[in-house]
């Protein structure tokens, strides 16, 4: 007789790939902490570095190319987790309409953009212990991020608390992204931060938002610099949301088709600043070649 358990093997059911999209190295820094929260899966990482910089991009023509980018890969890998580790890209994404999914053919259950984690994670550690009247967040993002309200609309939803008084300042780090990419001509990484953060120094925040994951690398020297205030890590706050997710999704596989780690990397334009940034600040990757993707 065959036990109902028995046939619950889900047929060799394989763990859930997760597929980190981003505009350059930024999700980089995203994707050290996923492989560090070591979570049994494999993870593709693609870098649009032929679009990049997002954040000074027109919205509606960066609509079209999420939704052009977002939709081959989905086509490519229909049970996978696609992760936005990017700002920008998720402030953007959470513009288009149901209707504009349905005609890409893309299922947006299917995709985790780094806003609503950030949010949570603001709400947990921060707004949620509940021993504040007031609270002053502050925001470092790309410019179209910060234009787009996207962060400080999402909290008044999320916790529309009319007793906590709570303000935001929010800083347009113009060519921020493309100084940690290694470009010259926007001016320095020390210059350009030091006058970003100029603002939080005289008035320090409660919280730092970094909406950017380029900063990421910056996190320790913004720190220093704001010793009083509590940065807030996009790149933990999506890696608790996904560890719920793969968690949820484990129970229902084998154990024994579990796998390791698989990490491959994919950009498709540059991809020697990828490389590059790997070799630099993500060494325990080994020697990964980055391949083309072709859009």
């Amino acid at each position: 007789m065959i036990k109902l358990t028995d046939t619950l093997k889900w047929k060799g059911l394989q763990p859930p790939q997760l597929i980190v999209l981003d505009s350059g190295v930024g999700g980089l820094n995203v994707l050290k902490t996923l492989v560090a929260a070591n979570l049994q899966t494999p993870i593709r990482f693609i870098a649009d570095s032929a679009w990049m910089p997002y954040g000074e991009k027109h919205p509606p023509d960066l609509q079209e190319r999420l939704l052009l980018l977002v939709g081959k890969i989905i086509n490519e890998h229909p049970n996978a987790y696609l992760l936005f580790a990017c700002n920008t890209a998720s402030a953007v994404w959470e513009s288009i309409t149901p209707t504009r999914f349905a005609q890409a053919g893309i299922r947006p259950d299917r995709i985790i953009d780094i806003l609503r984690p950030t949010v949570a994670l603001l709400l947990r550690e921060i707004i949620g212990q509940g021993r504040h009247e007031s609270l002053h967040i502050g925001l470092m993002a790309t410019q179209l991020t910060v234009r787009s309200a996207v962060y400080p609309d999402m909290l008044r939803t999320l916790h529309p608390d009319p007793t906590l008084a709570i303000t935001w300042s929010s800083v347009p780090c113009i060519g921020l992204a493309q100084a940690v990419e290694g470009r010259q001509d926007v001016g320095s990484v020390d210059d350009l931060l030091e006058a970003y953060v100029a603002p939080f120094i005289q008035h320090p925040p409660d919280a730092l938002v970094i909406g950017c994951t380029h900063y990421l690398i910056l996190k320790d020297r913004l720190q220093d610099m704001l010793p009083t205030t509590r940065m807030i890590d996009p790149s933990h706050a999506l890696t608790f949301v996904v560890q719920q997710r793969i968690t949820h999704g484990q129970r229902m596989i084998d154990p024994s088709v579990r796998q390791e780690n698989a990490v491959s990397l994919w950009a498709t334009g540059d991809t020697e600043s990828i490389a590059q940034f790997v070799k630099t600040h993500l060494p325990e990757l080994g020697n990964i070649k980055v391949q083309t993707y072709f859009v």
